[in-house]
């Protein structure tokens, strides 16, 4: 008999809608749900993106993996621990919701 270790996915909290604008080095989300504006780094913003866009629960490593794609960078330890930090802030901020999946 295997074990199977769930992992963690990622899906928007609640009925929310996002818009996003730029300037320079600086991104702002405006959060329809809410209606507030939020000032967030370029990787938190790309990883919101990336779940919005998704028709179902995305895994951890499958946002890294996007995100890395994206970067043109390595997955790596760092690459991993960034985005594990910038997941966790965007749940604090109820951007987003996690869920355990097989």
């Amino acid at each position: 008999m295997q074990s199977h270790e769930l992992q963690p996915a990622w899906c928007i909290s609640g009925d929310r809608s996002f818009h996003k604008k730029s300037w320079q080095s600086e991104l702002v989300i405006f959060d329809d749900a809410s209606g507030d504006t939020i000032r967030l780094d370029f990787l938190a913003a790309e990883i919101l993106f990336i779940i919005d866009a998704a028709d179902e629960l995305l895994k951890s490593d499958v946002i890294t993996s996007n995100i890395a794609r994206q970067l043109d960078e390595p997955v790596d330890e760092r690459l991993v621990n960034r985005v594990r930090q910038s997941l966790s802030n965007l749940k604090k901020l109820g951007f987003i919701a996690q869920s355990e999946i097989d």
